[in-house]
């Protein structure tokens, strides 16, 4: 190709696909993916933590719920204030302010001395772990070619899985049964790793282009692509075209585009309909996926199983690495409505699956053999199709919106399914209160698939 082909001005689009795969890619996943194992880590490691913290502060279900509730209610308000700041000031400040918060908070929850306090604290705590997930999504979507996204995605995601198995590692090294855990020592632990990845990112961690050329400053955003051509080993001068109607370069805001306005947009009659639709997706899949973070760490000791229950995480959360794969492969060969049906689909099955060996006449005292193999297997496969799922939409969501809008359309979509995330443990607590067994709770999962998948 010719110097004077790559020194003309070209779309962002175009400057993107011949930026190729290579190391920025690589980096983007490393420093992205980050952000999804420290949430990993904390999530798992918060629930699995509840009974023992329950028991120390001598707190009721209700409580004991509301603990973990409350961290789902500062992730539903970490998203929505993580998206407007990456559409403000972009991506990587966020993203940032994620690591060092979810460490420092981690931290806090492990010295408080009452009910309340830890309340506050792990609420603030929820709003550093969903801090940084719009901006990490959007740059994923940002610095690669359209047909890699879902790779990208598949990959990146992948990373909440390796924190879960750093947390099912630590549980095995403190108490494999879980029966006795040093509840202290398993959280500052599995915050720890945000210490390395602040100091990483602060490194490596470069703005996106996408969002300095929508804020109109193009030649910062030339300047960055330029370097992501270099390290890329990729020939040629990045020129790019203005976007219409962002004008010269200012290191100010699209001013027409403002917090508000971006909000006002997302549920203007364009796209009204399918950001109810998709943020009613993200609920349902943070209903089962969150839900199940919560239930299962208390179901499976109580049911007897002969696999410790900590290993019995660790097979599950391995489950959902598969799943990255096979949202890969659906993601690649269906169009993205279609891949969240099929995941809402095999949800579906799954959950009433887990119900069968909760039916079982021995279900009160232990578990028979093939009972116990069943329930493992369909809590498995419940983490498999979770983790597809998520792939889709978060791949589905980032090519939803525009650039000016896109970490906020991400954030609202999120945010929304939070509030499955804030009411899976205390629904839990509830319907377990209410009926004596979890199979209530198994058949609102199940519910919630069938009527997002009518949608």
């Amino acid at each position: 190709m010719k110097r004077t082909e790559y020194t003309r001005p070209i779309e962002l689009t175009e400057a993107i696909h011949r930026l190729g795969c290579g190391w920025v890619q690589i980096k983007v996943i490393l420093l992205t993916g980050c952000i999804w194992l420290a949430d990993g880590a904390c999530l798992l490691l918060l629930g699995s933590v509840a009974l023992t913290v329950a028991q120390e502060f001598h707190l009721s279900a209700v409580q004991r719920g509301l603990l973990m509730s409350i961290v789902f209610m500062g992730i539903f308000v970490g998203n929505l204030v993580g998206g407007a700041l990456a559409d403000k000031v972009g991506r990587r400040l966020p993203m940032l302010a994620a690591f060092i918060g979810i460490f420092v908070f981690a931290v806090l929850t492990t010295m408080v001395a009452g009910f309340h306090t830890m309340l506050s604290v792990r609420f603030i705590l929820g709003i550093f772990l969903a801090v940084g997930q719009p901006a990490a999504s959007v740059m994923t979507a940002e610095v690669v070619a359209i047909n890699r996204r879902i790779h990208m995605f598949s990959i990146g995601l992948a990373f909440f899985t390796f924190g879960e198995l750093y947390a099912v590692g630590l549980m095995c090294a403190d108490d494999v049964q879980l029966a006795r855990q040093n509840w202290r020592w398993l959280v500052k632990m599995g915050a720890l790793p945000c210490a390395a990845f602040f100091c990483l990112a602060t490194r490596l961690l470069q703005e996106s282009p996408a969002f300095l050329l929508a804020s109109g400053r193009k030649d910062e955003a030339e300047e960055v692509l330029q370097a992501m051509y270099v390290e890329n080993r990729q020939p040629g001068i990045v020129r790019l075209m203005a976007l219409p109607g962002v004008g010269t370069p200012t290191r100010k805001p699209i001013p027409t585009l403002e917090v508000l306005s971006r909000f006002q947009f997302l549920v203007s009659p364009k796209l009204r309909f399918v950001t109810l639709t998709v943020s009613f997706s993200y609920f349902t899949q943070n209903f089962i996926m969150y839900g199940g973070l919560y239930a299962f760490p208390q179901v499976l000791p109580e049911v007897g199983t002969d696999i410790p229950p900590a290993i019995a995480l660790g097979w599950a959360a391995f489950a959902e690495l598969p799943g990255r794969a096979f949202g890969l492969v659906v993601g690649a060969c269906l169009t993205r409505r279609l891949g969240v049906q099929a995941y809402l689909g095999f949800s579906f099955l799954v959950s009433l699956l887990l119900v069968l060996p909760l039916l079982h006449p021995l279900s009160a005292t232990r578990l028979s053999h093939s009972m116990g193999l069943l329930l493992r297997g369909a809590v498995d496969a419940s983490k498999l199709f979770v983790a597809m799922g998520y792939c889709l939409l978060c791949c589905f969501t980032a090519e939803l919106y525009d650039t000016p809008v896109r970490a906020t359309g991400t954030a609202v979509c999120m945010a929304v399914g939070r509030l499955g995330a804030i009411a899976a443990p205390v629904a839990f607590e509830c319907l377990i209160f209410a009926t004596g067994s979890p199979i209530s709770f198994m058949c609102v999962m199940a519910g919630l698939c069938l009527i997002n998948m009518g949608l």
